[in-house]
């Protein structure tokens, strides 16, 4: 009999000491995860995401991408629910590059060039023809759908060149250039240039 409760004991102890051990292994595990995302993202996009978001945000999927020699990481911020941002690092030095926010709720997508601190918003995105078929500007949608398809004469990020189209009168010619965020066609600017 008192070997008995001495086995009860001791197993009574192994069970408070296992469930003990396993919530503080839990909560072990979770800062590692934490430090292991900024690790990978660059302390420089936290701090960001800190001053930009109000409310607690945490990441979802990531993509790579290629245009010419550089390779992007494209990662979603999640919001809530809701996969609201997107940041791209350059994948092999961890550079903090661009920044875009997808305001479905008040159609409006406000982009960001770290860089030169360029910010742009654009207003009623819910009219850009390619807002459906993009799934609402999922970037990661979009990105993938760029790694699978042609992307000759698209951009990852900025303005294309000038293209004429139209005839020369007075040395200048009607042109267009296009604008690009993660390989989707933002907006189109047209105008004049010399010829």
């Amino acid at each position: 009999m008192k070997k008995m409760k001495y086995l009860f004991f001791a197993a009574t102890l192994f069970v408070v000491a296992a469930t003990s051990c396993s919530k503080d292994n839990h909560s072990r595990l979770e800062k590692p995860t934490v430090e292991k995302t900024e690790k990978a993202l660059g302390r420089d996009v936290i701090t960001f995401l800190n001053s930009y978001y109000s409310q607690s945000y945490q990441f979802g999927q990531s993509v790579i991408t290629k245009e010419n020699n550089m390779t992007y990481s494209v990662t979603e911020v999640k919001v809530g629910t809701d996969a609201r941002g997107y940041v791209a690092v350059d994948d092999a030095s961890g550079a903090f590059l661009y920044f875009v926010d997808v305001d479905r709720q008040n159609y409006v997508m406000t982009t960001v060039e770290i860089g030169s601190n360029q910010t742009t918003q654009y207003q009623n995105i819910d009219r850009n023809p390619n807002y459906k078929s993009t799934h609402e500007f999922d970037f990661i949608y979009v990105v993938n759908d760029a790694n699978q398809s042609s992307i000759s004469g698209r951009r990852f990020w900025g303005w294309s060149d000038w293209e004429a189209n139209g005839p020369c009168i007075n040395g200048q010619e009607p042109s267009h250039r296009t604008h690009y965020v993660f390989w989707m066609e933002n907006y189109h600017d047209y105008g004049f240039q010399p010829c």
